[in-house]
């Protein structure tokens, strides 16, 4: 594998790595592993898992089909260019501060529904329920509990905090298109702790990761036989199999730069 760039980012030793052709293949479904995903995650630089998280919950098909991953990004470079991010209450900011202003989290639609709205913890829980996406049948059937609820949220925020109607609509907004598929904070967070381990350790040990990616396809022939094309790609080898050196598991050999 032949690096063009390192770039730090983000706290201690942390990296973007540019390689020619192709990486990040080791990911499949715990680091970022998509084309559209990885640009995002490039282009908003996240700085601890935290934000880690929030990139993995952003990207998902509710809020890519309202842009918010390129709303997140243009606020971020806002922010780090010194502009302050304008908060209908100062609760929302207290709520969202650290995603910038967006509903990310599950977490998130329920608090604000509290603190702003003055839902019940157990209405804030139904109205979780209500928006999270189980079917197209279920989403019709709740049609009018959202209605409902949409009413009390919007109203709620007006006349306990003299909101603006039209910020609360926005806020509501932010809620439906999340809600498709939104994640709660533990679920994206395990997946940022996955995704940096995964990132660390094939930064630091690639040989060691790499055996163990090979380890966990052998057992599927078309897992196994596109691990070992992709790993290829980043310029190692692969040896015959040697009665005199083979072993049950897979390892890498400095001598012939190869497994």
């Amino acid at each position: 594998m032949k690096i063009k760039s390192k770039t730090a980012v983000g706290k201690r030793r942390v990296y973007d790595l540019t390689v020619d052709e192709h990486h990040n293949f080791v990911a499949e479904g715990v680091v970022v592993h998509n084309s559209g995903a990885r640009q995002f995650c490039n282009a908003a630089k996240p700085y601890d898992i935290p934000e880690l998280g929030a990139i993995t919950a952003i990207y998902r098909p509710g809020p890519l089909k309202a842009d918010v991953h390129k709303k997140y990004v243009a606020t971020k470079k806002k922010v780090l260019d010194g502009e302050k991010i304008r908060y209908p209450h100062p609760i929302v900011e207290e709520v969202l501060g650290k995603t910038l202003g967006f509903q990310v989290f599950q977490e998130h639609w329920m608090t604000l529904a509290q603190r702003l709205a003055g839902f019940s913890p157990g209405e804030a829980d139904k109205l979780r329920k209500t928006l999270v996406k189980k079917s197209l049948d279920t989403l019709d059937k709740k049609a009018g509990e959202r209605e409902v609820a949409k009413k009390k949220f919007i109203d709620g925020g007006v006349d306990l905090h003299g909101i603006a109607r039209s910020d609360m609509e926005e806020l509501w907004e932010q809620m439906r298109f999340f809600s498709l598929y939104g994640f709660n904070a533990s679920h994206a967070i395990a997946y940022a702790i996955d995704s940096y381990y995964s990132g660390w350790l094939y930064t630091y040990y690639p040989h060691e990761w790499l055996s163990t990616v090979l380890q966990s396809k052998t057992a599927d022939a078309d897992k196994l036989t596109k691990a070992i094309s992709e790993i290829k790609m980043l310029g190692y080898s692969f040896i015959q199999p040697d009665v005199n050196f083979a072993g049950l598991e897979w390892v890498f050999s400095e001598e012939a730069n190869g497994f």
